[in-house]
């Protein structure tokens, strides 16, 4: 993944950097949330979409699939000034199920610390999405490249938890530090 794209939607700034920028996984999380309120079968879509992404990038280079996931996320013309646009925009309405699986699966190659944040999200917004996203992942198709296993090994070494989340299905805050959803306690 190009540090660049990684950077304009928010999912390589080091966390203190990310609090001051668009905050990449409430937002995305309520762009889900509000494609299933116009969309009842939004997950089934997401999961194809995302299926289908993963076996065109399993394939390929980390530079090329950083390219593709980057045309289909923000346009084959895309600038950093709409990136930062479409990262701004994220919370504010659905989000179409081609581009919400392209950018998991960009948040899944970029950021795979945050990634179990995302997976819990998704596990709160419809339960069984966030496994079945995890499922896919770990199942990895039959891609051998270098970028293949590492999603590979994403989707096998976390689990999402669901009710634990920190992020509630509407993409807000639900727990911040008091260990009630099953992280340390500061």
């Amino acid at each position: 993944m190009t540090l660049g794209l990684a950077l304009a939607l928010g999912l390589a700034l080091p966390a203190r950097a990310q609090q001051a920028a668009v905050p990449f996984v409430p937002n995305f999380l309520s762009a889900v949330s509000a494609s299933f309120a116009g969309q009842p079968f939004y997950g089934s879509m997401l999961l194809n979409a995302f299926e289908f992404h993963l076996k065109q990038v399993g394939a390929m280079t980390e530079p090329k699939a950083a390219a593709y996931l980057k045309a289909e996320i923000l346009g084959g013309a895309a600038t950093p000034k709409d990136a930062r646009t479409f990262a701004a925009s994220l919370r504010r309405g659905p989000l179409g199920e081609h581009r919400a699986a392209a950018l998991l699966l960009a948040n899944a190659a970029a950021r795979p610390d945050q990634f179990r944040e995302v997976l819990d999200g998704l596990e709160n917004i419809r339960p069984g999405l966030g496994r079945a996203v995890q499922g896919r992942l770990a199942a990895g198709g039959e891609a051998s490249g270098a970028l293949a296993a590492k999603l590979r090994r994403l989707g096998s070494t976390f689990k999402p938890h669901g009710d634990g989340a920190i992020y509630d299905r509407h993409g807000e805050l639900q727990t911040l530090f008091d260990g009630s959803a099953g992280y340390p306690a500061y």
